[in-house]
């Protein structure tokens, strides 16, 4: 958990190489984070929640996020008014969603 940790910069992409390692993200309430969701979170295959919500992300939501279809069922990218375009429809394969936030953005 790296929630209200005060981190900044972007969110490295290199955290696309922990695919059989990592259940669960929080980078939420980071206001210092900037930046784009990087594609190559669409390959952590393990990850059953990920929490970006309260950050400073920008841009659209990555269509490869749709390839966590097994796994992840918890996805929040609230308050992040930079987040801006439609919901990908590359989500709609994810099998094990349950709980999806998206208010409070720009889509």
């Amino acid at each position: 958990f790296l929630s209200r940790t005060g981190i900044t910069g972007e969110i490295p992409s290199e955290l696309g190489n922990l695919t059989e390692e990592l259940y669960e993200l929080d980078l939420s309430n980071n206001l210092g984070l900037k930046g784009t969701i990087p594609t190559e979170l669409g390959t952590l295959n393990s990850l059953k929640k990920l929490f970006l919500s309260r950050t400073g992300i920008t841009g659209e939501i990555p269509s490869e996020l749709g390839n966590l279809t097994e796994e992840l069922y918890e996805l929040d990218l609230s308050n992040n008014l930079g987040l801006k375009g439609t919901i990908p429809t590359e989500l709609g394969t994810l099998n094990s969603l349950k709980k999806l936030f998206l208010s409070r953005t720009g889509i």
